[in-house]
């Protein structure tokens, strides 16, 4: 046997122990994304072996090993992974789900004005989740309330805003539009400042509908700037400018946040100039 083939066993043995080490450390998980990578460099490196010996049957038949052995771990890994997330989203979502439904159920056992505190102090708490950004539990908690009453408002506002936030613009609108639903129906929708809003357990007032016609007027009119068909532009456009002239008739009267009402305003009318169509 020559020198070369004796290297190639060497290396075939190291790579049986090498082998047995990688499963070993396999058990405990926190060590396979680190694994992962060690075990494609050591492909990479065996895959080069006839050209650093040389090109005889073993050496072949080591790197063609080592590259199976690799490639098969690698699989594996990332199959195995792919599955436990998986099976933990469909537990996750299936206990929030019932978690969801077993508070609703005790909170409906109690007195009526007992309920109006619990809503109001939910929504109190939305907002200040909304504030630090903790938006998995502005999730949690607009579903709570919404299915003690699927027309609460803050229930519908914080749901929209959550999926606004995802930019999953179908379910936005799908919450707004059936805020402004009920808001006809809901005389307190027209009056009051956002504070009001969290002193009303149904979480209707004024600015806050006034807020959610800008938010779909901001909506609608980054729609048109997207699109490339001239009347679907157009009706994009003239919808913002109907949002945003519905927006200012409640309190404040104009909104800073996203881009501002006058500002808001004068785009829509730019492009809808732009586009042959006056307002």
């Amino acid at each position: 046997m020559d020198k070369k083939s004796k290297i190639a066993y060497v290396f075939l043995g190291i790579l049986i122990f090498t082998g047995i080490f990688i499963l070993l450390l396999l058990r405990d998980e926190s060590f396979r994304p680190y694994l992962i990578a060690i075990i494609a460099a050591t492909g990479a490196l065996f895959g080069a072996m006839p050209r650093l010996l040389s090109d005889t049957p073993v050496a072949r038949w080591i790197a063609v090993l080592v590259a199976s052995f690799c490639v098969g771990v690698g699989t594996w890994y990332t199959a195995v992974k792919l599955q436990q997330e998986k099976q933990y989203l469909q537990i996750e979502t299936h206990t929030q789900s019932e978690s969801i439904l077993t508070i609703k159920q005790e909170i409906m056992k109690l007195p009526s004005e007992n309920i109006n505190s619990i809503i109001k102090g939910i929504a109190r708490d939305l907002r200040e989740k909304y504030r630090h950004k903790d938006f998995p539990s502005v999730e949690a908690l607009s579903r709570i309330l919404l299915e003690i009453d699927p027309e609460n408002g803050h229930g519908l506002y914080y749901a929209g805003e959550y999926c606004r936030l995802r930019r999953d613009r179908i379910q936005m609108r799908g919450h707004f539009y059936r805020y402004f639903a009920t808001a006809q129906k809901r005389p307190e929708s027209k009056t009051g400042d956002a504070e009001d809003c969290y002193d009303r357990p149904r979480g209707y007032c004024g600015e806050r509908t006034g807020y959610i016609y800008h938010i779909m007027a901001n909506d609608f009119y980054k729609d048109g700037l997207t699109k490339s068909d001239k009347y679907g532009k157009i009706d994009d456009f003239v919808r913002a400018d109907n949002l945003v002239k519905t927006s200012i008739k409640y309190p404040p009267g104009e909104f800073t946040q996203i881009k501002p009402t006058n500002e808001l305003r004068e785009d829509i009318k730019k492009e809808l100039k732009a586009l042959g169509r006056d307002i």
